[in-house]
């Protein structure tokens, strides 16, 4: 564009900014003030202790290649997964295991209540659980959630994460 317009491409961003300014839009490199205030942090508790499947582990991976590979290879069109794969981009993949794994029934007739991994940001474990009940249109499912505790703009784990991903919050 800058070149279609005879400026050098500094002068084009420069240009673009002040544009994206005058119609109010936040700055680039910087997450919106309401961000924190349209989100809650809640802390999760169950009645019951949880069956999670490990993806971090070289069992899980095997396993997924041997049960599920023919059908990850034919419509991710990757061989044999690995860590790379499950912390990927490629949700079409992501959730063709994560399918699987909700719908096998386990050793004793029962169903695993989720998902977890290693964090690929090195920040402890990741879980998803999957909320059947809820699916099913029962209530009172095995995890209760507190009421939430609102993300200040100042919270020392939000400042580091925006540190260390180069991002400012508002």
């Amino acid at each position: 564009m800058a070149e279609q317009f005879g400026i050098s491409q500094e002068e084009a961003h420069a240009l673009y900014i002040e544009e994206q300014q005058r119609l109010g839009h936040d700055e680039l490199g910087t997450f919106p003030k309401n961000w924190c205030e349209g989100r809650r942090l809640y802390e999760l508790a169950s009645k019951e202790d949880l069956v999670w499947f490990d993806l971090s582990s070289a069992h899980s991976l095997e396993y997924i290649d041997r049960n599920f590979g023919p059908e990850i290879s034919k419509s991710c069109d990757v061989n044999a997964v690995d860590l790379f794969h499950l912390f990927g981009a490629n949700r079409k993949l992501t959730t063709l295991i994560s399918t699987s794994l909700r719908n096998l029934r386990l050793h004793d007739g029962s169903f695993a209540d989720g998902i977890r991994f290693t964090s690929r940001h090195g920040v402890g474990m990741c879980r998803a659980l999957w909320m059947r009940r809820t699916d099913d249109g029962l209530d009172n499912d095995l995890v209760v959630a507190t009421e939430g505790q609102q993300i200040l703009a100042d919270d020392p784990d939000l400042l580091n994460v925006s540190q260390r991903f180069n991002f400012r919050v508002g």
